[in-house]
């Protein structure tokens, strides 16, 4: 699924007239970009795309808790995850999209 989206991402941008890379190019770009901003968040660090998302990384404690078939106690241990928040200029993306696909 994640290298059909990054396909399907390397083939609009190569069909942009103004872009002059190949598609291997354009692919190693968007690869080497996402493991970038993964290790920026890993490390702790926010990670804002202007006009896109807002991505903040949380630190959650561990916690007990009730595994849910069994019902034994068991402790989830502590980890990081991430809080997402899309930007202005993509809500309004959205709300057009939402919009234009229920007339």
């Amino acid at each position: 699924m994640a290298d059909k989206f990054l396909r399907d991402v390397r083939d609009a941008i190569a069909d942009d007239p103004d872009v002059n890379l190949n598609k291997g190019e354009i692919e190693l770009v968007l690869r080497k970009s996402l493991e970038v901003q993964g290790n920026f968040l890993a490390d702790g660090h926010k990670l804002y795309l202007i006009g896109f998302m807002n991505f903040e990384p949380k630190d959650y404690k561990s916690k007990n808790s009730k595994h849910p078939q069994t019902g034994e106690p068991m402790v989830i241990p502590a980890y990081r995850g991430i809080k997402s928040k899309p930007s202005d200029p993509l809500k309004d993306k959205l709300a057009e999209g939402y919009k234009r696909d229920h007339k």
